[in-house]
């Protein structure tokens, strides 16, 4: 899968999970434990509950960047070190391990600080490894597979042209990858909110950016 294929679908998995939570009872809302009393009360969120709200706003520059990541990091180090790295452009940052890491800090970020761009990015770099199908190389579970598989530099570009026109699995999720794109780009700079998106990561075009609803045609 190339560029567009992980970030447009990844991007509308995000999106369709996101309004899931948003249209959930449960809400995520702290509960009123005594509403009687002159002191209001509330039950302690859970690591659960702050996640859950969290996704009601989610900053989806951190989804691009973890729909990214792992190519963003391995590829360069692929491409211009030679033979130093003995990979065909999925290493480190296409294993188990690297996403494991990288959702572990996440978590703690959320339980502590209540942050959650990591996890998103976390989340989003292992839905990379699965449109990958990175199962099929042991690569996926290094270091106990032992080292990565080796790939040649040589004529990268032309197997990947070649890939994108012969591929089902590469030029189909390219096409629906750019659908999609394209039709959030196109509601962001039809509703004028593509500086808002800029600023804050937020694509939901049903407001303004004063947080009034924009009215669907």
């Amino acid at each position: 899968m190339l560029l567009f294929g992980h970030v447009g679908i990844t991007t509308g998995l995000v999106k369709i999970c996101q309004e899931l939570v948003k249209r959930s009872k449960s809400g995520g809302k702290e509960v009123c434990l005594n509403s009687q009393s002159s002191t209001t009360q509330y039950k302690k969120l859970t690591l659960g509950d702050n996640i859950r709200n969290k996704t009601r706003s989610i900053d989806y520059r951190f989804v691009l960047i973890g729909a990214l990541l792992p190519d963003i990091i391995d590829k360069p180090l692929w491409i211009f070190t030679a033979n130093n790295f003995p990979w065909d452009g999925r290493g480190y940052a296409h294993t188990f391990l690297f996403s494991f890491l990288l959702l572990i800090g996440g978590l703690i970020l959320v339980n502590r600080w209540n942050k959650t761009w990591l996890i998103t990015i976390a989340i989003c770099s292992f839905i990379h490894l699965v449109f990958d199908q990175m199962w099929l190389s042991t690569t996926l579970w290094w270091p106990l597979t032992g080292s990565i598989e080796r790939g040649a530099t040589e004529g990268w570009v032309p197997a990947l042209l070649h890939g994108l026109i012969s591929n089902p699995y590469v030029y189909v999720s390219e096409s629906v990858g750019f659908i999609i794109t394209l039709y959030i780009s196109l509601r962001l700079i039809m509703n004028k909110r593509v500086i808002h998106f800029l600023k804050t990561g937020d694509i939901d075009w049903t407001t303004s950016s004063s947080g009034n609803k924009i009215k669907e045609t």
